[in-house]
């Protein structure tokens, strides 16, 4: 999708604890890993919306900050295989569960805006069985919804109006 990030080091550190980051990021430069946690967490929450929603809107969003927020910091927790404490665990659990229901299409990031329906994919095929070979439309290739604005088109100098 894009590259944007969902969250920051601030917001990370904000939830932790400058302690527990700087505990969590002794072992190399924290700036490098901590910009591997957000890059993590931006993918996860990215996974979990497949492009239902224009990543800028999402970088906006409130409760998407939150949700890369706590899976950064359980990217940081994990990284050296250590355990990742209960609170930080059920709470990334909740909104995995909750992501789950977007990318199954049951709910949607709240204030994020979305397009109102998606693109419809109309496939016509000429009809040889009929006069002047009309075009009908294939429904099992079709995605249900008619795009009534195009028009078929036509050759105006063909001897039976095709």
């Amino acid at each position: 999708m894009a590259d944007l990030a969902y969250t920051t080091s601030g917001d990370v550190t904000s939830l932790a604890g400058s302690l527990a980051v700087d505990l969590r990021t002794d072992d190399g430069v924290e700036a490098d890993l901590m910009a591997e946690a957000i890059d993590y967490a931006s993918a996860d929450v990215d996974f979990y919306t497949q492009g239902k929603y224009a990543a800028a809107d999402l970088a906006e969003n409130r409760w998407a900050k939150h949700a890369a927020t706590a899976f950064a910091l359980e990217y940081l927790c994990i990284r050296r295989l250590n355990d990742v404490p209960t609170s930080l665990a059920e709470m990334c659990e909740r909104y995995r569960k909750l992501l789950q229901l977007v990318l199954e299409g049951k709910a949607q990031v709240p204030g994020a805006a979305r397009s109102r329906r998606p693109g419809t994919v109309t496939n016509y095929v000429p009809d040889l069985r009929r006069l002047n070979n009309q075009m009908r439309r294939d429904p099992n290739r079709s995605t249900g919804a008619r795009a009534s604005s195009y028009r078929v088109m036509t050759d105006p100098t063909s001897p039976d109006n095709r």
